[in-house]
């Protein structure tokens, strides 16, 4: 998402990525959640209309975290106050 929050809509996440100055993208809603928190912790929660359901919560960064996290084939880049870093899922 690129200068804006995605919505959430008829199953999917809706929003703007830098691609031609604004292109809109959707893409299809997972079971899972991942949040990253400015303090640096990806939070994995479950979907769930009626409750917040957490399930894992991992540090990933030491400093704080103001950049959206990048997903790329087999993990994530995640930029902190410190630098940038890739993430491999296992």
């Amino acid at each position: 998402m690129y200068m804006s929050a995605p919505v959430f809509a008829d199953g999917a996440v809706c929003g703007l990525s830098n691609k031609r100055k604004g292109q809109f993208v959707a893409l299809d809603a997972p079971s899972h959640v991942l949040f990253l928190t400015n303090a640096g912790d990806l939070v994995i929660a479950k979907r769930n209309a009626s409750a917040f359901a957490e399930e894992r919560r991992i540090e990933i960064a030491a400093g704080e975290t103001w950049a959206v996290p990048a997903f790329v084939p087999g993990g994530m880049v995640v930029r902190d106050a410190q630098g940038l870093s890739r993430l491999a899922w296992k």
